[in-house]
């Protein structure tokens, strides 16, 4: 034990080196003293190796705010290193209500209730205040400890109980060699008397509730004074306050950095926005099969990534650094990640949308459902408002899809269901403000008891059902091709046709070399299919079919040359093309278009 001390008496030990000796030593002393030699031990190691390193803090107030004796210069007289590191703490009392540490704004009211110009350093008002931050702690106990002389009481007299009283020779505790240490853990409270431990309160564990909450004023047992800077709790606080006060000259540097970190962090993060908008806009996939750094193809956003981070110096430092980190690097590419970009912009899409219905107030509604390529019906929300935008002068009207759901059911009271929810998450007031609802002819949508018309209108009177015009207009184009005879061979043909010469690779080569040797500079068509849901499928295979008609018969011709074996085939192409050439099919094309 002796040669420890030694040790720590002859290196020039930093800070934290000391709070780990310190540690190491103290646990030996629960292993190898009693109570009182450990009690000693500690006591001499704690304030003539942790909290006299030399360490000079300027404290300096005016004559009227002296709230402590400053002992910086006060250094143990033994052979202890002393630690060179000078923080500048000086504060000016006029403008002490916005002292600034490291960016941070701490505001401090002065109270001058009992006319003796008294500062607000006094410890009650700290009792039970949890809202203070790490930093405005230190800043607080920075300026010292508040230690009113005699002469600067209200009563010019310290408080008296049982015979007993407090005076300013307790605010230094004594050595074993006589010399005096200030306690700048010590604030006496001029409000009610009492003594705290501001280490204790703000940083302590496990810690004595006279110290901290209450205040301590038994004056009769005033040498619980220096067993309360003897208690583990006191000491690990005392640690943590040294420690910290320690670092404040190098906060300005961290928060600097700190904030350089942010600004890099940001511009990344918006180049990956707009990557994300970029692969949105285009229906572009994010991932790829392998996205691993070794792999040739990474999928569309990383190698979107890799391709800007060549005109991007911060984008291509964090690609390098994320490639030789690997996990242990924060990871702004995972898929995780890019769930979260495609969340927030959706998110960010939604809200302006929402706030463009609240300015219109009133709009419609446009409900339609399908099977996706997973046989999963989907329902699709679509609201259709006047948007009166500031930046445009006339109101546009605007058509958004605000929600695809997936629907079970497809019953109108199921589908009500949805609506309500839809209308529910964002903030839809769809009884009061919804005047138009649009869907197709069929029962579960416009049914007059049982459809999700009735249902709406139940609620609100307004909202004025109209049956689609797409819809009627597509019924009106299918029944008028199946309306004539000629209308049925036609389309019929142009189906057939299609399925002819698609179904070959060799036919489909000659149909498109005819083209090419025929308008080289056109592009190429293909053929296109008629029995789709769509009413414009029936014009695109006739207009088609109509602009390369020399090609389709040349093909056919080629056709019946190439494939002569094969019967069936050459039957065909030969009904094809007899059909093709009478007045009959040219004549019903015609109108048609």
């Amino acid at each position: 034990m002796n040669n420890m001390c030694l040790t720590f008496q002859s290196k020039n030990f930093k800070p934290i080196t000391i709070y780990f000796l310190f540690l190491v030593d103290r646990y030996l002393c629960l292993l190898m003293f009693d109570n009182a030699k450990k009690t000693f031990h500690v006591d001499y190691l704690v304030y003539q190796l942790i909290f006299n390193s030399g360490v000079n803090v300027d404290h300096s107030y005016d004559d009227h705010q002296s709230s402590g004796v400053d002992l910086a210069d006060t250094n143990v007289k033994k052979n202890i290193p002393v630690l060179e590191v000078n923080v500048d703490h000086s504060c000016d009392d006029d403008q002490s209500s916005g002292i600034d540490l490291a960016g941070t704004n701490v505001k401090e009211n002065i109270l001058d209730d009992s006319g003796t110009g008294i500062s607000s350093l006094d410890p009650k008002q700290y009792v039970g205040l949890n809202s203070l931050t790490p930093e405005e702690k230190i800043l607080i106990l920075s300026r010292g400890p508040f230690q009113p002389q005699k002469h600067e009481l209200v009563n010019l007299s310290y408080p008296q109980e049982h015979g007993h009283r407090f005076t300013a020779e307790h605010y230094y505790r004594v050595l074993p060699d006589g010399d005096r240490i200030q306690r700048k853990w010590l604030s006496f409270s001029v409000s009610n008397g009492r003594l705290y431990c501001l280490y204790c309160m703000f940083f302590g564990k496990n810690v004595q509730k006279s110290w901290t909450i209450d205040g301590f004023h038994a004056w009769q047992r005033i040498k619980d004074i220096g067993s309360h800077e003897k208690t583990e709790g006191h000491i690990n606080a005392s640690i943590v306050v040294k420690l910290k006060l320690l670092a404040i000259p190098v906060l300005p540097q961290i928060y600097e950095h700190k904030r350089k970190q942010i600004a890099e962090n940001r511009e990344i993060v918006n180049t990956l926005i707009e990557i994300t908008l970029f692969l949105g806009k285009h229906s572009l996939p994010f991932r790829g099969h392998r996205e691993n750094w070794e792999d040739r193809l990474r999928g569309n956003f990383k190698d979107l990534t890799v391709l800007i981070s060549k005109f991007s110096p911060s984008l291509a430092i964090y690609v390098d650094r994320l490639k030789s980190r690997g996990r242990s690097e924060i990871n702004f590419l995972s898929w995780q990640r890019q769930n979260q970009l495609i969340h927030s912009i959706a998110t960010c899409l939604k809200t302006t949308i929402q706030n463009e219905i609240k300015k219109s107030k009133y709009f419609s509604v446009s409900i339609d459902t399908t099977f996706d390529a997973s046989r999963r019906e989907q329902l699709a929300f679509i609201i259709r408002y006047v948007c009166y935008n500031d930046h445009v002068p006339v109101p546009v009207i605007r058509e958004r899809l605000l929600s695809l759901k997936e629907s079970s059911s497809t019953s109108g009271k199921h589908l009500f269901l949805i609506f309500q929810d839809i209308c529910s998450e964002n903030a839809l007031d769809w009884k009061l403000f919804l005047v138009g609802q649009s869907y197709d002819g069929a029962s579960n949508m416009k049914g007059e008891y049982e459809g999700l018309q009735a249902l709406i209108k139940q609620e609100n009177p307004s909202a004025i059902y109209t049956w689609c015009y797409a819809h009627r207009l597509n019924l009106v184009v299918v029944q008028v091709c199946k309306s004539s005879v000629d209308a049925v061979d036609t389309f019929g043909i142009l189906e057939d046709l299609y399925s002819f010469i698609s179904s070959s690779k060799k036919r489909v080569a000659f149909f498109e070399n005819h083209q090419k040797k025929r308008n080289p500079q056109e592009r190429v068509r293909r053929l296109k299919r008629v029995e789709t849901t769509r009413w414009s499928s029936f014009s695109n295979a006739l207009k088609t079919v109509l602009i390369t008609f020399d090609d389709i018969i040349q093909t056919l011709e080629n056709i019946k040359k190439t494939e002569k074996s094969d019967f069936k085939v050459r039957c065909r192409a030969n009904g094809l093309v007899d059909f093709l050439l009478t007045e009959r099919f040219i004549l019903t094309a015609l109108i048609f278009t």
